[in-house]
């Protein structure tokens, strides 16, 4: 499930990220805020249902990221299900810009037309929007819709200067065509690449030595000057490597419940302690111990033990 990024300067968001940790603290938080997608990728670790689902409401929110501010998260990224599905998706960015949150937005970029894009604009701390991309050959076969509407996306986002990066879900369908997909990708504007491995519904994509995997895209990516690498997979080393996101105490991911889970795409899903109702003092402890726990036969991807039949 995790990832490796690939970027053509060794200086961005990201590694920014990980300077400013200080003692082993998370640093960022997933947050997300409503459970329903309008897209079905075959990929996907979700399985998201549109018609019974829970929204993050605005009050819950505001709890969730004041609490976020005293254990000292200083990024959010807005998750779901498809955030920007979210009624009151600009309220929330408002809410946590006004709170000085650095804001990353997770999305399949569908909706993120011009007036939405306008309306992200006008907050000062949006730095980036990843989407899922899996190039003009297959994207509306395997996402269900919205190619179109995606380049468009990344077109509007690259001249109103907020940062893309091209999420891009690999695996032995698709590793075949990854120089096409990365060069379209680049052409839209994207300043990073991240490629991830399937979990969840999407095991059966995966069918792939990962080292291979990984060596394939960073060839790949190379060839279009995107030069250095940073890994948050425990089997891939890059020019700066986190092994993994959540038992590295690097990153909280907190469900519309408000509840603390172990990383989503563990299934079925894990909740660790209830942000609602606990105290951040607690909520960091419990956050901890888990990842200690876990962490006891080292640090490893517990999304690759998910199987078909365990979802």
């Amino acid at each position: 499930m995790c990832l490796v990024t690939f970027s053509k300067t060794p200086e961005h968001s990201g590694v920014a990220k990980l300077k400013d940790r200080e003692n082993n603290q998370p640093v960022w938080a997933y947050i997300s805020i409503i459970d329903s997608c309008s897209h079905k990728c075959s990929w996907c670790y979700g399985n998201y249902n549109n018609h019974d689902y829970d929204i993050m409401s605005v009050k819950d929110f505001n709890i969730i990221t004041d609490k976020l501010l005293d254990i000292g998260i200083k990024q959010i990224t807005f998750s779901g299900g498809e955030p920007t599905e979210h009624p009151g998706f600009l309220e929330l960015v408002s809410v946590a810009d006004s709170k000085g949150f650095i804001i990353h937005i997770a999305s399949h970029g569908e909706h993120l037309n011009k007036d939405l894009v306008d309306g992200l604009v006008k907050f000062k701390n949006v730095q980036q929007v990843q989407m899922n991309y899996q190039g003009s050959k297959r994207h509306d076969q395997i996402q269900g819709s919205g190619y179109f509407e995606q380049t468009h996306a990344f077109r509007l986002l690259a001249s109103a200067g907020i940062e893309t990066v091209a999420s891009i879900t690999v695996g032995k369908y698709n590793i075949g065509d990854i120089d096409t997909i990365m060069k379209e990708a680049d052409d839209l504007g994207t300043t990073r690449m991240r490629v991830i491995d399937a979990t969840g519904r999407g095991v059966k994509w995966r069918k792939m030595d990962l080292i291979e995997l990984f060596d394939t895209c960073k060839t790949a990516a190379n060839k279009l000057g995107y030069n250095y690498t940073l890994s948050y997979d425990p089997v891939y080393e890059g020019d700066i490597t986190i092994p993994c996101v959540q038992l590295s105490n690097l990153f909280m991911d907190i469900n519309t419940r408000g509840k603390l889970q172990y990383c989503g795409a563990v299934l079925p899903i894990i909740e660790i302690i209830d942000f609602l109702n606990d105290s951040p003092e607690d909520i960091l402890k419990a956050y901890k111990d888990i990842n200690a726990e876990y962490s006891k036969g080292g640090i490893y991807c517990k999304a690759r033990e998910v199987t078909v039949d365990g979802y």
